[in-house]
């Protein structure tokens, strides 16, 4: 797939004109991220933003003598690290590959130059940034509307969906900390659904099995 497909494809981005796109497909450096590895730490300054081509990305932010909280997950076509970028502020969060993952580097300065001449990708990154808002919003609201089961189930398939695959490299604590409820109260949430049969679960990862079961799961009140 030409590199310019690759980001017409993403969401923020999608709205942009072609000649931005052939700009930042241009100036963009193609990498590859080893599991483990970081694209960037909390507290750098930002050079660069990233578009993930392939894999999944943790964003986090540290806490004094303990695990760091898990922000979100991030699949292919999403954005990393433009917020900063644009901004120029300190990063926020580190961001690592929870397991292999390709994704084009965009130089800050090619990024905040498309940014100031088109008005398409502005609105796409406003409207990315503002999608991704009210999801958290939604989430803080139905963590005391819904049953927690619910909830998890719910949070599987929006990441599935996200990633293009049925498997998720996801630990117990990282769903905890999305979700913020507890690690335990999680736990017995994926122990009632891998009993139903919608799901699996392995060290370190969550399967869905049954993708319709655990759909009627998620809209469960």
């Amino acid at each position: 797939m030409d590199v310019v497909d690759v980001f017409k494809g993403s969401e923020p981005l999608s709205g942009s004109a072609e000649r931005t796109l052939a700009r930042l497909a241009n100036a963009a450096a193609r990498r590859s991220y080893p599991q483990g590895s970081y694209l960037f730490w909390e507290g750098e300054q930002p050079s660069s933003c990233f578009l993930i081509g392939a894999g999944v990305i943790e964003l986090s932010k540290a806490r004094s003598n303990r695990v760091p909280f898990v922000i979100d997950h991030l699949g292919p076509g999403d954005l990393v690290g433009e917020a900063t970028c644009a901004l120029g502020y300190p990063r926020t969060a580190s961001a690592r590959a929870v397991v292999a993952t390709t994704a084009w580097s965009i130089p800050r300065s090619a990024f905040m130059s498309a940014l100031s001449s088109d008005p398409g990708l502005a609105r796409g990154l406003f409207l990315s940034s503002a999608r991704a808002l009210i999801d958290r919003y939604e989430t803080l609201a139905a963590r005391g509307a819904l049953p927690v089961t619910t909830l998890v189930a719910q949070r599987i398939l929006q990441l599935t969906e996200r990633h293009g695959g049925a498997s998720l490299h996801l630990r117990h604590s990282d769903l905890a900390a999305l979700l913020g409820i507890s690690r335990e109260t999680v736990s017995r949430s994926l122990a009632s659904l891998k009993r139903a049969g919608a799901i699996s679960t392995a060290r370190g990862s969550i399967t869905v099995l049954d993708g319709s079961l655990l759909d009627r799961w998620a809209n469960a009140e």
